[in-house]
């Protein structure tokens, strides 16, 4: 499960759509090496989809940045099963993450690799070893071969 400590309300839709990206990396990664994702890549209610799910909600129905505009729909009162506009909003907008997840995943296919092996052989690597297997990139801060924001 990803954690994050930034509060995603006081976000830019750049970041949002970011955070989507990461939610759905694990997928992607299933999806190169093993060819389709697993159930392990959804699931329950704190799974890394279910968050990705209930963030693109957020985005399209409450926070005034998705593609309708500005709108606020209580995420409370609303459900993706009865309002197949904003469902498909939703949908629009994950698989846009996913693909956007794809293309970056692939393009670090060689960095994946080294880590798997790392995490397979130690069970475990702190973000000192990660950086070093993933390379610059991470120690910025920034996704490894997505460009920074500009300041």
């Amino acid at each position: 499960m990803t954690i994050r400590t930034t509060s995603l309300p006081e976000l830019l839709l750049a970041a949002l759509d970011d955070e989507l990206l990461v939610l759905l990396a694990c997928r992607a990664a299933e999806r190169l090496v093993l060819g389709a994702p697993s159930a392990g890549a959804g699931g329950g209610p704190t799974s890394d989809l279910a968050r990705a799910t209930r963030l693109a909600m957020l985005i399209e129905g409450s926070s005034g940045l998705g593609e309708g505009g500005p709108l606020w729909i209580d995420p409370d009162a609303c459900s993706l099963a009865a309002d197949p506009d904003l469902k498909a909003a939703v949908q629009a907008r994950l698989a846009r993450a996913e693909a956007a997840a794809d293309d970056l995943v692939a393009e670090n296919c060689a960095a994946l690799e080294r880590v798997a092996q790392a995490l397979f052989a130690a069970r475990s690597l702190g973000r000192t070893e990660i950086t070093a297997l993933v390379g610059r990139d991470a120690a910025d801060g920034e996704l490894p071969g997505k460009a920074p924001a500009p300041a």
